[in-house]
C-alpha cells in the first residue's frame, strides 16, 4: 500500500500533469510515506532491538546474575529474574532457525538443542544458584523455629521477621516463565 501511494505521488509530479503537485506538498507526502513506512514495520524495529539472542553466546553470565540477584533480595530484584530469564530465553529462535536440517523422519522438527539450552537454564543454573539456597534458607529458618519452640516456648519466630525477609520475595513471586 504504500508502494501504491509512493508511485501516486510519483506520478502527480510528472511534468506532463497539467495540474501537479507542488515542490511542498511533495515534500508532505515524502515525509508523511517516510512515517507511514516507520510506523508499519515498528514491530520488526522493535524486536530486532530487543532481540537477546547473542546471550546463548555468554551463557556464564546468567549464573553470576541470578545469584547476584539472590544476595541483594530486594523486592524489586525479584521481577529482574524473570526479565533476565526472558532476554536468556531468546535464543530458541535462533537455535530452532539454525537446526532446519535436523528433521526427524515425520517431519517434526526434533528440538534437542532447545531442549539442552532448557535444561542448562532450570537444573544448572537456577537449581544451583537459587532454589538450592533458597530452600536452605527455608529449612534453617523451620529447623531454627523447631528448636527455639523446643526450648523456650514463650519465644517463637514469627516467620515474617527479619530472618526470611531475604526469602519472602522469591516465594511470593509469580512462576517463572523459560523458554515460553
Amino acid at each position: 500500500r504504500s508502494f501504491a501511494a509512493a508511485i501516486a505521488a510519483c506520478a502527480c509530479l510528472d511534468k506532463d500533469f497539467i495540474k501537479g503537485v507542488s515542490i511542498a506538498d511533495n515534500d508532505l507526502v515524502v515525509a508523511l510515506l517516510r512515517r507511514l513506512r516507520l510506523l508499519a514495520d515498528i514491530d520488526d524495529c522493535i524486536r530486532q532491538a530487543c532481540d537477546c539472542s547473542f546471550l546463548f553466546f555468554h551463557r556464564e553470565l546468567l549464573p553470576i546474575f541470578v545469584k547476584e540477584l539472590y544476595q541483594s533480595a530486594e523486592k524489586t530484584d525479584v521481577g529482574r529474574l524473570q526479565l533476565a530469564l526472558s532476554a536468556f530465553s531468546d535464543p530458541e529462535r535462533m537455535l530452532l532457525r539454525c537446526t532446519p536440517h535436523l528433521e526427524l523422519d515425520s517431519g517434526i522438527m526434533d528440538d534437542a538443542y532447545v531442549k539442552a539450552y532448557k535444561t542448562y537454564l532450570i537444573d544448572e543454573v537456577l537449581q544451583e544458584e537459587a532454589i538450592e539456597p533458597i530452600c536452605r534458607e527455608v529449612e534453617n529458618t523451620l529447623r531454627l523455629a523447631v528448636h527455639t519452640k523446643n526450648f523456650n516456648p514463650m519465644m517463637s519466630l514469627n516467620p515474617k521477621s527479619d530472618n526470611t525477609k531475604k526469602v519472602r520475595p522469591f516465594l511470593d513471586m509469580p512462576p517463572l516463565r523459560i523458554l515460553d
